[in-house]
């Protein structure tokens, strides 16, 4: 495995001219968006790009031979990004590059490369929770996601960013006004964020769910298969995720029965897997009798967003739903299986876990009847244990601004 990871990463040689630049990004994450930012940045990756140039190769190769003699530690590097790691920094001091951004959190990457950023600025946008090593380090993180880190108001290591994509269609689209736009009367619809992505289907053969099954009768088969005994003592979270959505997708064929009326956006567009969309497109074809079945690209999700303020979202916790409530709109988040082994994320008030049809009317209820000043107490009350940025023009300036 770590030879075909080598392999790759030498396909990923690219040849660079030598060219000072303000700043470099390392990592994949929000890529294609930050790339139409920083139109003079570089992006580099492992795996995809890794400069090279022969006063590159020159400095690299003194670079490990003197670290070698006085820094022995600093060779702790992973074999199979051990180039990368050191054609990168040589790379970073031919140029003189004055700061670093990091993308993802390649936890070995990142730990392997700052023992050598003493005098460059160094900056983390932050995609997920597992980052201890570096909070004690000298790096800025730009929060881009909902967190228990409650702390960050008062870390001066922190600086409020929020979701680099919302915030950027907010721009380009020229929609910022909605986080203030009063809602309207709401017309019974709910737009499931769906997750039949391919883990769905995997775990839909390894519990031997038949996706023809009568989805008001999924707790019929849930207690068929035990599935809390399936995800005992396991840390397989996709596992969690699959059961949680069986018992979303029962939910939905419910209010359907009651009139509710079903909308459905799909994710799987941007894999650009056609046959996923195709089976995600026929499985709610078949398992619901009316059905709006939205096929968008990125853009395009993001434009429904703005434009369906009224309307009310449902999702188990994907990124996009808390995207949604960012800028005020309504989303209800909903975990069963995943909530009991996670008791520390899912904070009662903001989601669901009881699949019982009166209570996830009586919520939906609740979130249908707010009004602008109510879903903000209501996200104040939430802000008690969670850290959710906001969607601001003012973080989005001050972003590029920074790192500019």
């Amino acid at each position: 495995m770590i030879f075909l990871k080598i392999l790759k990463h030498l396909k990923s040689f690219t040849f660079i001219k030598n060219k000072k630049k303000k700043c470099i990004f390392i990592g994949y994450q929000d890529k294609l968006i930050l790339k139409q930012i920083f139109k003079d940045s570089l992006f580099f990756d492992p795996f995809e790009l890794t400069p090279f140039n022969f006063k590159i190769l020159f400095k690299s190769v003194w670079l490990f031979f003197y670290n070698l003699f006085f820094y022995p530690k600093k060779l702790n590097i992973p074999l199979s990004h051990f180039f990368f790691v050191y054609f990168l920094l040589a790379y970073i001091k031919v140029n003189k590059i004055e700061k670093i951004i990091f993308l993802n959190h390649y936890d070995k990457i990142i730990n392997s490369i700052l023992p050598f950023l003493n005098n460059n600025e160094v900056y983390l946008i932050e995609h997920s929770l597992n980052f201890k090593n570096i909070e004690k380090s000298k790096v800025k993180i730009f929060t881009n996601c909902i967190s228990l880190k409650n702390e960050k108001k008062n870390n001066n290591q922190f600086i409020e960013l929020g979701s680099i994509k919302i915030l950027f269609y907010l721009e380009k689209l020229k929609k910022w006004n909605i986080i203030e736009q009063e809602y309207k009367n709401s017309n019974k619809e709910i737009i499931y964020i769906s997750t039949l992505s391919g883990y769905f289907w995997k775990y839909s053969n390894f519990f031997n769910y038949d996706s023809n099954c009568d989805l008001s009768k999924i707790q019929n088969f849930l207690g068929k298969i035990n599935p809390l005994k399936e995800i005992q003592n396991n840390n397989d979270l996709l596992k969690m995720r699959f059961l949680d959505n069986l018992v979303i997708l029962g939910i939905l064929k419910n209010l359907e029965r009651l009139n509710y009326k079903i909308s459905i956006i799909s994710r799987n567009i941007e894999s650009g897997n056609k046959d996923l969309l195709y089976k995600e497109k026929e499985f709610y074809r078949n398992n619901f009798n009316q059905i709006n079945f939205y096929e968008l690209n990125k853009e395009q999700k993001y434009e429904f967003l703005f434009n369906n303020k009224d309307k009310l979202f449902l999702t188990d916790y994907s990124y996009f739903g808390f995207e949604a409530l960012s800028v005020n709109i309504k989303c209800l988040f909903f975990s069963k299986y995943l909530r009991k082994y996670f008791l520390n994320f899912f904070n009662d008030s903001l989601v669901m876990f009881n699949e019982n049809i009166s209570n996830i009317i009586k919520q939906i209820d609740f979130m249908d009847n707010m009004k602008l000043e109510d879903m903000k107490k209501f996200k104040k009350d939430l802000k008690k244990q969670y850290y959710l940025p906001e969607a601001k023009q003012f973080n989005f300036k001050n972003f590029i601004k920074t790192l500019n």
